[in-house]
């Protein structure tokens, strides 16, 4: 073996937070983010093949693009990397996912595969729950026009339109920049009206954060006007 084999960068990360500050769970749905953010730390440190195995397909599919080149290893290394990933997995997720799957000599890509599938799987109805919650999603839910916009407490029973959006990216085609605008502006109440009237008028369109800053700067100039 090489003197280029006998290291492998996966073996010097000792804390898998600084890379990948997510904690998974059920309650968060942070799936889309955490996955993103695994997905890149394995390209990182060359551990890819680990939970996205190369395709034998010739055809190359979405995913084999994802799949970047491992280092040839020895078998000991191998199966160490194998329980490295595993670590990197249980490390961040929370204890009440952990008890849900974890099983003896589990491999890194059963792991990998039984977390997509809890997250994956029904996905007809999660879209449909979740699309009903996101367009009933009111301002005069919230104690301010902020909270309104903003990411919620993680068990906050209310959760805001970007963080709604990002739900339904992970149970399917991903909510257009417009449709929440047009959300936003729907679940103003009548001390709004005026601003949805100009946001809705204004072509193109103003994105979301666009949005959410002349709504905040609405609230300030009342809040200054209600103080004199």
């Amino acid at each position: 073996m090489s003197e280029s084999t006998k290291f492998h960068p996966a073996l010097v990360v000792t804390n898998i937070e600084n890379t990948i500050p997510i904690t998974l769970d059920m309650d968060t749905s942070k799936y889309l983010s955490w996955v993103s953010l695994f997905i890149t730390h394995c390209q990182a440190y060359q551990v890819i093949d680990h939970i996205l195995p190369k395709s034998t397909d010739d055809s190359s599919s979405s995913t084999t693009t994802l799949v970047t080149h491992v280092p040839t290893v020895n078998t000991e290394t191998w199966d160490r990397l194998h329980a490295i990933v595993l670590q990197w997995i249980y490390g961040t997720i929370s204890l009440d996912m952990l008890d849900n799957f974890l099983k003896p000599d589990q491999t890194d890509l059963q792991a990998w595969e039984c977390i997509k599938s809890i997250f994956e799987d029904n996905k007809n109805s999660r879209a449909v729950h979740l699309r009903h919650k996101f367009s009933n999603i009111r301002l005069d839910n919230y104690p301010n026009v902020s909270a309104y916009c903003q990411v919620m407490c993680q068990k906050s029973y209310h959760q805001d339109l970007k963080k709604l959006a990002d739900q339904l990216a992970n149970v399917g085609p991903a909510l257009e920049d417009d449709h929440i605008v047009l959300q936003l502006i729907t679940g103003f109440n009548d001390n709004y009206d005026h601003v949805g009237s100009q946001l809705s008028y204004t072509k193109p369109l103003p994105t979301f954060f666009e949005a959410r800053s002349t709504l905040i700067m609405e609230e300030a100039r009342k809040m200054q006007q209600a103080t004199n």
